[in-house]
């Protein structure tokens, strides 16, 4: 473990030694021997840092940036890229994936260049466009088989990405081995919100519609099983706008059902999808 000392320490701990193995007793500003303790002081605390960096940088769980794509390059496995849909836009634009993305993969490659075992299929499932996470379940179909249930991007078509990953699917996965790509039960959701907003705030059409924009990438970015969390809900249209005072809900619909205000649970097969988003 790397202790790194200031400046003043360095200089404080290199006097306590000239002292005690040298007759010298003058360390008073501008003597010679402070002069030059000071003077090399400052290259110490610079190869301090850069061993620190060293450090930080040598661990894949703390590596960031060229000093991670450095250690891909050891796996043969460069920083991919995703494709995503702007939401503003609705046009693709192409992106390389995060940091915490990549550290994952790269940190799955070992276990993945042995065998055509789940990590190998795993990541090259992930590499296809649309693909947010995928699950995985053995022996679905009986023995010799397995089960990914697919979640998708918001904005790209589940059917279309489904197709894409059962062919990789075929390329990668291990002799006399049947794979099954499922898509969750999609919980369509609805809703309609009257916007409560400070008197005089100007472009209040602006407003409603970014914040119907931001619910619809929210709720479409929604995980396989991930719960509608009422109050979660609530503090994320509060922090869309700082003209925002309160809001009402007109109504809610899950399924086509009413559906009261509180917390819903959500399956591990199913996956909460937007339909409809008024805001008033």
């Amino acid at each position: 473990m790397l202790v790194k000392r200031s400046k003043e320490e360095i200089i404080k701990d290199a006097l306590d030694v000239i002292v005690t193995n040298t007759p010298i007793t003058n360390f008073n500003a501008g003597s010679i021997a402070r002069s030059i303790t000071e003077s090399l002081s400052g290259e110490f605390e610079s190869l301090y840092e850069f061993a620190e960096e060293v450090l930080n940088n040598g661990y894949l769980s703390r590596a960031i940036g060229t000093h991670l794509e450095l250690m891909g390059e050891m796996f043969n496995y460069p920083r991919r890229t995703e494709i995503i849909i702007n939401q503003d836009t609705g046009v693709e634009e192409e992106k390389l994936i995060d940091d915490d993305t990549y550290r994952i993969e790269l940190s799955k490659q070992v276990s993945a260049a042995v065998s055509s075992n789940e990590e190998a299929v795993r990541l090259a499932c992930l590499s296809i466009p649309g693909v947010q996470s995928i699950f995985g379940k053995e022996y679905t179909h009986g023995t010799g088989t397995f089960s990914f249930i697919l979640t998708t991007l918001n904005g790209f078509d589940s059917e279309t990405v489904k197709q894409n990953m059962e062919s990789v699917l075929q390329q990668v996965k291990a002799f006399g081995v049947k794979p099954y790509v499922i898509l969750p039960d999609e919980i369509y959701l609805e809703i309609e919100l009257q916007l409560i907003l400070k008197e005089g705030t100007r472009d209040s059409e602006g407003i409603r519609l970014n914040v119907k924009s931001e619910l619809n990438n929210y709720f479409g970015n929604f995980s396989i099983d991930q719960d509608f969390i009422y109050n979660d809900f609530v503090q994320k249209v509060m922090n869309l706008d700082d003209n925002i005072v309160d809001f009402k809900v007109k109504y809610f619909y899950l399924n086509d059902t009413p559906a009261l205000l509180t917390n819903h649970v959500i399956s591990e097969e199913e996956r909460i999808r937007p339909r409809l988003i008024e805001i008033l």
